[in-house]
């Protein structure tokens, strides 16, 4: 009797500590799931929606990408090897939308977006196991200036991982070099885009200007969030932003334009030009952090 009760304990346990996520079986689940949890993918009566993976394997070859890797629409897969199981989504929101859907634990959710542009539908993500850790492949396109010369390669293969909570490229040996300012300028671009100059430095200092369309224009000096600094620098030396390009660019028009400036102990430099701001992962997550720096200037 006493067997009886405890393995009845341990199998209700064991359900009371089943995610939603890792009870999701179907695609409808998965649909419902996504739109119980975020309004992020409702506009103008279009929701996120999920096609069948037959239906995506007809109509996306990607160079046989999509066979090879034997994509799924969605699947399950501890993504940020935090012990709980997350989403990876093959999904359409004007256009080509795969995400990402981490488990915050207690119910709460962070939605991440991957795609680069919306009307490429050949970004593709694969969940893989690297000595018990999850990585995530990527057949992502190339936003590089090499784009422009004619019969360059369009797409590439990353291997991409969480740092710090930040989806980057995969670095097995980051580097450690000290940096004693980052700096940042944005142009302009058809619409609103907040055009400032901002400097950041290793005691959490800012020094911006703020040209149109921030918080307050003009010079301010006002302190970041305490280790703002430090989570930049480390994620700038995993994702080793002395040798990226010094060149990235979309390809479409009217965007905006960020240079960026990382000023070293050592007294070198190392300036990134990047139209549309979607240059690789790491520097997307660069800029979020900035501009979250940018945004807090009239509350600190």
């Amino acid at each position: 009797m006493r067997i009886l009760v405890l393995s009845l304990y341990i199998l209700a346990s064991t359900a009371s500590q089943c995610s939603t996520i890792d009870k999701l079986q179907t695609t409808e689940e998965v649909v419902e799931f996504i739109h119980s949890n975020t309004n992020d993918f409702k506009a103008d009566n279009l929701e996120l929606s999920i096609k069948s993976t037959d239906q995506l394997a007809q109509e996306l070859a990607c160079n046989g990408i999509f066979k090879e890797w034997d994509i799924k629409n969605w699947e399950k897969a501890d993504l940020n090897n935090d012990g709980k199981t997350d989403l990876l989504v093959l999904g359409e929101w004007y256009g080509a939308h795969p995400l990402i859907v981490l488990d915050k634990g207690q119910d709460t959710y962070e939605f991440i977006r991957l795609s680069n542009n919306s009307f490429e539908y050949c970004e593709l993500f694969k969940p893989i196991s690297v000595k018990n850790t999850t990585l995530i492949k990527a057949y992502v396109p190339i936003n590089s200036q090499e784009t422009l010369i004619p019969g360059a390669e369009k797409f590439r293969i990353d291997t991409l991982s969480f740092f710090n909570n930040t989806l980057v490229k995969y670095n097995p040996s980051p580097k450690t070099e000290a940096i004693s300012s980052i700096h940042l300028k944005t142009s302009a671009c058809y619409g609103n885009c907040p055009e400032f100059v901002l400097e950041l430095f290793p005691d959490d200092r800012v020094e911006f200007n703020g040209l149109e369309n921030t918080p307050v224009l003009g010079m301010h000096s006002y302190k970041a969030t305490s280790g703002t600094f430090k989570e930049i620098s480390e994620l700038l030396n995993y994702m080793d932003v002395k040798h990226l390009k010094s060149g990235y660019q979309v390809n479409w028009t009217d965007d905006q334009t960020a240079y960026l400036t990382i000023r070293f102990a050592d007294g070198s430099t190392k300036t990134i030009m990047d139209y549309g701001l979607q240059g690789t992962p790491g520097l997307k997550a660069v800029y979020k952090a900035l501009f979250t720096v940018m945004k807090n200037v009239n509350t600190m």
